[in-house]
């Protein structure tokens, strides 16, 4: 199978231990941000909807509940 993926320059270039992909010889360099993505697509939606409140959490990991 083939696959397409989307990711940011420097993963591309194997960074944080992505090494797989360093080598890809069909990678595309676009030079869109990340940011301008998202935004685009925020944008179009129009409206965001999301299923599950903010969660915040502690140092360790746990979610924080309130006292």
């Amino acid at each position: 199978r083939k696959y397409s993926i989307a990711t940011n320059s420097y993963l591309a270039r194997g960074g944080d231990g992505y090494i797989m992909l360093k080598d890809v010889p069909e990678k595309v360099a676009t030079f869109v941000k990340v940011n301008e993505v998202v935004k685009a697509g925020m944008l179009k939606m129009k409206t965001l909807r999301t299923e599950f409140p903010p969660v915040m959490y502690t140092p360790d990991g746990s979610p924080y509940k309130r006292p």
